[in-house]
């Protein structure tokens, strides 16, 4: 039984990773760049983002996106064995204590235990909401296929980008300063 979920999830993340990267057919990168090997892909024009209500890792409050329009969500999903995930943290917690009230971070934990996901956040000293995806969710989000992918979301709940690949504290900074400005 236990070789038969393994091969389960070993097909979904093949599947994942096979499934290219589009938000339904709506996203078009009008500007895609390359930093330390990674991508980053900005909307032409606003995509709402796809529309959640989660119950957080302890189970004890709900984490739905509309709870945050007229703030800037950077929504991170993630995995606790990813090492470029858990370099992004530190730069994560930076960005929503620096910019409070403004930014919001939310994390989505996949691919990665309940315990290892709920010792990590404490580990770790996660300031932010974290709650397990699912594999629909990460079909509405763009068919997310890699670790860790961070859609910044706009004040009115729009996609502004998809980053794929970890990002350091002053790559965010400047991704942000147009949505801060607005």
């Amino acid at each position: 039984m236990e070789a038969i979920v393994r091969t389960g999830v070993a097909f979904g993340l093949v599947t994942l990773l096979l499934a290219g990267s589009r938000v339904g057919d709506q996203t078009s990168a009008a500007a895609e760049g390359a930093v330390g090997g990674t991508r980053s892909s900005f909307a032409r024009g606003p995509i709402p983002a796809p529309r959640f209500a989660e119950k957080d890792i302890f189970g004890k409050s709900t984490v739905a996106l509309e709870d945050y329009l007229g703030k800037i969500v950077l929504l991170n999903f993630w995995a606790t064995w990813c090492a470029p995930c858990r370099e992004e943290i530190t730069a994560l917690k930076a960005l929503q204590a620096s910019h409070k009230g403004l930014v919001a971070v939310i994390g989505v934990s996949v691919f990665s235990s309940d315990q290892d996901t709920e010792q990590f956040y404490k580990d770790y000293g996660i300031t932010y909401p974290v709650f397990y995806g699912s594999f629909d969710l990460m079909e509405r989000y763009d068919k997310v296929a890699a670790i860790p992918t961070t859609f910044i979301v706009d004040k009115q709940g729009a996609i502004a980008a998809k980053v794929i690949g970890s990002r350091t504290r002053e790559q965010y900074e400047e991704m942000l300063k147009p949505l801060l400005d607005r």
